[in-house]
């Protein structure tokens, strides 16, 4: 089942925000199952995501907080991560170095596509 905005709480990204110098293209593949975001499903998944107008919207599942928000776009025959903004509220997101917020999310669309992967060749649509 594809992750929608209404399918967990969430608060939107806050005024606080940088854009972070990060790069990454996808398959066509890998940009199908990460658009599928991703629906916690029990206290030890720390994340939601979802995908509305182009962009990819990662919240932390505890709080409902928008941390990253990725736009992506279509180049030739692959996706790439044209934009990516981290959320720089302290009292959302405790985070401030630019290094920090730019690793993190070199891992998190990996996890999302993988789970995506996992449970489609499980058969599981939920």
């Amino acid at each position: 089942m594809k992750a929608r905005a209404e399918s967990f709480r969430t608060s939107p990204m806050p005024r606080r925000r940088e854009r972070l110098a990060y790069e990454r293209s996808l398959s066509e593949r890998e940009c199908r199952a990460l658009v599928q975001g991703l629906i916690p499903r029990s206290q030890e998944n720390r994340w939601f995501a979802y995908e509305e107008g182009g962009g990819l919207s990662l919240h932390r599942s505890w709080t409902g907080f928008c941390i990253y928000r990725l736009r992506l776009e279509r180049r030739g025959d692959e996706w790439i991560v044209a934009e990516a903004w981290v959320n720089r509220d302290a009292e959302q997101h405790a985070s401030s170095e630019p290094a920090h917020g730019a690793s993190r999310l070199d891992r998190l669309p990996d996890r999302i596509i993988d789970e995506n992967t996992r449970r489609a060749s499980e058969g599981d649509t939920t």
